[in-house]
């Protein structure tokens, strides 16, 4: 849980503190995986959440779609990623869309997401 917040707190500051211009419509997402799950937040630069946003988990290799769900009307998101995601050994992009043309993507590499589940 205090990885989490401190994860959270990092992203606003980052978002809050980023010198774009038109930075209020950027769509941001930051993801991690804690044990079998893919947990994760989606904002605008503004700090405002990213309601209903899509969520789409991709190969990071092939880009084949393997999962799609919605955020909360937090942004947040976590769902289950089943055992096979973890067999296929490759990073994993999690693509985030709010229906208006934003878009945003991060990138889970496979080492990162082998020593989550290796802990748990």
């Amino acid at each position: 849980m205090l990885k989490r917040l401190t994860i959270l707190i990092a992203f606003l500051c980052w978002a809050w503190m980023s010198p774009q211009p038109a930075a209020a419509h950027k769509l941001l997402v930051m993801a991690w995986i804690q044990g079998d799950q893919l947990v994760g937040e989606a904002a605008y630069g503004d700090g405002s959440f990213a309601a209903g946003a899509k969520v789409a988990v991709l190969d990071g290799e092939s880009k084949a779609e393997l999962l799609t769900f919605h955020a909360d009307d937090k942004g947040v998101f976590q769902a289950p990623l089943p055992p096979e995601v973890f067999a296929r050994g490759n990073p994993l992009l999690v693509r985030i869309g709010d229906g208006t043309g934003h878009q945003a993507e991060y990138v889970i590499d496979a080492q990162e997401y082998a020593s989550a589940v290796q802990a748990d």
